[in-house]
């Protein structure tokens, strides 16, 4: 019986260590930057955008728990850049509507994202959280087929859980999109 228990617990740690992902290679603002970011303070020709994860939902899953894939956004069908689980990714936006979207950072399909439209303005403050849904029952192969994965992002006002995270830049955002 402990061989049976001893070779379970190495089978699980040998499953986890294959799930784990290296970091995303960031790139953090400047303190001047960042002292702004804190205070929520606009971009004064564009909307600041802050993007982080958000929690982990679905009909059989009701907690409060933030999932930690790393996330990539994606303005217009173009990747803008990646973050890691403790980051946010703060980038000044354009006026313009845009479709938005995240996904896993490593992920390649993007059929299981859900992409909303959002109109930044001037001067807004956006904050977008990136949920992930379990789908389906929430638990188990059977649910899954009834309702697959889900990447959902969440436009809201609400900064709660941002101060104390890395503050980092979208890594290839385009001047035609971000204001630089």
């Amino acid at each position: 019986m402990k061989k049976l228990a001893l070779t379970f617990i190495l089978f699980s740690l040998v499953l986890v260590g294959c799930t784990t992902l290296p970091p995303i290679q960031t790139t953090s603002h400047s303190q001047e930057v960042i002292n702004d970011i804190n205070k929520f303070v606009p971009s004064k020709n564009s909307g600041r955008v802050y993007f982080l994860n958000g929690n982990v939902t679905g009909p059989a899953y009701s907690g409060d728990v933030i999932h930690s894939f790393p996330s990539a956004l994606m303005i217009d069908g173009i990747i803008v850049g990646k973050k890691n689980k403790l980051d946010v990714m703060v980038l000044d936006v354009k006026p313009g509507k845009y479709d938005v979207m995240w996904n896993h950072a490593y992920a390649e399909d993007t059929t299981k994202t859900k992409p909303i439209i959002i109109n930044i303005v001037k001067g807004d403050i956006v904050i977008l959280r990136a949920n992930y849904n379990l789908g389906g029952g929430g638990i188990g192969l059977i649910s899954a087929l009834l309702a697959s994965p889900s990447y959902e992002l969440v436009y809201t006002r609400d900064i709660s859980g941002i101060n104390g995270l890395n503050f980092v830049k979208a890594s290839s955002c385009p001047d035609t999109i971000c204001d630089n």
